[in-house]
């Protein structure tokens, strides 16, 4: 299924990268082993980990799954992306009321993790970086404040070097 996301006021599309299996490796509780026997692919900030998914058995990946631990790559142009559960959101004088508004109208339940005049933070309560992807999208397009944007962890390809 296709997602978007918004940067500079524009929308992009995301499509799942369904090759690849990104893992919480902080998640993976129990699995620890297992997870480390995967051949790695890119390590990742906050312990994630991007694995070929035909190297990882499908009974480990449901178990992975079942952790909490798996998480879906999706592509962004040439880039590969990991959604994180934590939304920044910021905005002008003004609009501080209707973003927490927003908030309190979106279907995703969330934890407001920072909360000052011109931006917030917030994490939903179910650690699914999906929904603070729709979280972000329905800020964005309820309020259009400056950046409403879910936290993306982003593998690109090496530049060619010139001949």
């Amino acid at each position: 299924m296709a997602r978007h996301f918004y940067a500079g006021g524009e929308r992009h599309t995301l499509e799942p990268a369904v090759e690849w299996l990104a893992i919480d490796t902080l998640a993976a509780a129990g699995l620890e082993s297992e997870v480390a026997a995967l051949p790695v692919e890119s390590r990742l900030p906050g312990g994630i980990i991007l694995v070929d998914r035909g190297v990882c058995p499908d009974e480990l990946e449901a178990r992975i799954d079942a952790a909490g631990a798996a998480r879906q790559a999706y592509r962004s142009g040439r880039a590969v992306v990991v959604l994180m559960p934590e939304v920044r959101v910021e905005f002008e004088s003004g609009q501080h009321a209707a973003a927490l508004r927003a908030l309190g109208e979106s279907k995703v339940p969330a934890e407001i993790t920072n909360d000052a005049p011109d931006r917030l933070a917030l994490r939903p309560r179910s650690g699914k970086g999906e929904d603070a992807l729709d979280l972000a999208n329905y800020i964005y397009e309820h309020i259009r404040p400056a950046a409403s944007s879910v936290r993306m962890l982003q593998i690109v390809p090496r530049p060619l070097r010139a001949p």
